[in-house]
């Protein structure tokens, strides 16, 4: 009986500290604390190509008071405007590491504060939040509204408090009967796709429409019958970035490196059937790449654009331009294939032997069939 008493009490300590320390409880799209909610979280999701680094840029939000249309109640409430920074964006600058090898990725740094000073009446007040469109090139901003609604009583102390904070998405609540629709947690998501990869879909008809990422990839051909496939050939490459301060991962037959912010030049050594991969180029970015001349081979290249699929190989009759420089060759919305084709060919003299051998054996082998058979008829006799 000592011990039941004991752990009764235990309990009901617990239980005392529970109510005296209240905790912010989330929902789908709720936030409740009896003693105040402080904050909300936000969350920024960017979906990506697995190759290509994240943009290197922040992404932003706003939040303002929405003034709802005349009459608009929950149950008997009216819901008004939010008071100027009753709440306002905390950590609104979102950045995200490189993300090279992944496809999805989330950052929850940034969240509404709710400051309680501000409302001097109880009652429900309105907000929305937004992400601004920071113009980077090759991401597709989110335009979805997050509607906030702060509501606001008295505690047991008769003080105000903002016991919940209900978000919805693209919907505005206008009655009891709808106020659990649409709620969800505020998640703002960007995507930069790679182009080849989006299907052409009713819903999508124009894959090229100017946020959509591509993919640069130089290979090295050598034929002839003096071309030496084991050579290494020199290759200056510049990428001209749309974007001030884009990086990109770049691929040199299998070893990995990081091209910009500062520096958009690399130079590359690759020898038969080795390439250069570039990854997650904007529409409006620009690759040259420059060869250095080797002696005696003759160099041509070419382009072998695709806009629906990446697997695309480059072969030597797409090589038709003969030229160490192709210029600055702009994305617009297609992944490149470059070949860069060294020949070296030569044509092997012809003489004597070469043109007359073949008749001379068969003269010799003639006379020994000649020979075997005189002997034998002088043998018969």
């Amino acid at each position: 009986m000592k011990k039941l008493a004991k752990v009764g009490s235990i309990l009901l300590v617990v239980c005392m500290l529970a109510t005296m320390c209240a905790v912010s409880a989330f929902a789908a799209g709720v936030t409740d604390n009896a003693a105040g909610v402080t904050e909300v979280p936000i969350t920024k999701t960017l979906t990506k190509e697995a190759n290509a680094y994240a943009p290197n840029t922040t992404f932003t939000f706003k939040i303002e008071s929405v003034t709802p249309a005349d009459g608009t109640k929950i149950g008997t409430i009216t819901v008004d405007a939010g008071p100027a920074g009753g709440v306002t964006v905390d950590n609104g600058s979102v950045k995200f590491d490189n993300g090279v090898g992944e496809t999805t990725m989330t950052n929850t740094t940034a969240k509404l504060k709710i400051d309680k000073s501000k409302f001097t009446e109880s009652g429900i007040y309105r907000y929305v939040v937004t992400e601004n469109n920071g113009g980077w090139k090759g991401v597709t901003y989110s335009t979805d509204k997050f509607y906030v609604d702060v509501y606001v009583t008295y505690n047991n102390s008769n003080e105000l408090v903002v016991s919940s904070v209900a978000t919805y998405k693209n919907v505005q609540a206008t009655s009891a009967s709808n106020q659990n629709t649409g709620k969800e947690e505020i998640n703002f998501i960007n995507t930069t796709r790679h182009n080849p990869d989006i299907p052409d879909t009713p819903d999508d008809p124009d894959p090229g429409k100017g946020e959509e990422l591509n993919d640069y990839t130089l290979t090295k051909i050598v034929t002839g019958n003096q071309g030496n496939k084991n050579q290494k050939f020199t290759f200056n490459v510049t990428i001209v970035p749309a974007n001030t301060g884009a990086i990109y991962n770049v691929d040199v037959n299998g070893k990995t490196q990081t091209v910009g912010p500062d520096n958009y030049k690399f130079d590359a050594d690759l020898k038969d059937g080795e390439k250069i991969t570039i990854y997650g180029l904007a529409n409006d970015d620009k690759v040259q790449a420059v060869e250095t001349a080797v002696k005696d081979y003759v160099t041509k290249w070419g382009d072998k654009t695709n806009e629906t699929t990446s697997a695309v190989n480059v072969a030597v009759g797409d090589c038709t331009t003969e030229a160490l420089d192709t210029g600055a060759i702009a994305m617009s919305a297609k992944d490149h294939n470059i070949g860069f084709n060294n020949d070296k060919t030569v044509t092997t003299p012809t003489g004597l032997i070469m043109s007359y051998g073949p008749y001379a054996l068969m003269v010799l082998a003639a006379i020994a069939v000649a020979v075997v058979f005189f002997r034998k008829k002088r043998e018969d006799y």
